[in-house]
């Protein structure tokens, strides 16, 4: 059962339609896959920069710790040159 336009031609728009559908569906799969793609990049792209923030914190907190304790370090050995009374001076150095 053809079925014919008003030339006499057979028409094909069950064929013509059902590549418009093909072509859609392949527009959506594309679509779909770049989405996911993207959403990828961003998370990686989201957990290098909490590294390299966690990496630059800790790098900062060792920084803080080494002035702490050399600040209570100068703090012990002031303490312990004042309050020196010996008489052999070279014992309280």
């Amino acid at each position: 059962m053809s079925q014919f336009n008003q030339d006499g031609k057979e028409f094909s728009g069950v064929r013509s339609l059902s590549m418009r559908a093909n072509g859609f569906i392949l527009l959506e799969v594309l679509l779909a896959m770049s989405l996911v793609a993207t959403s990828w990049m961003v998370l990686g792209n989201s957990f290098q920069h909490m590294i390299l923030r966690l990496g630059q914190l800790q790098e900062k907190r060792v920084q803080m710790k080494k002035e702490l304790d050399q600040h209570e370090l100068t703090l012990i050995f002031q303490g312990t040159r004042k309050q020196c009374h010996s008489p052999f001076k070279r014992i309280c150095k």
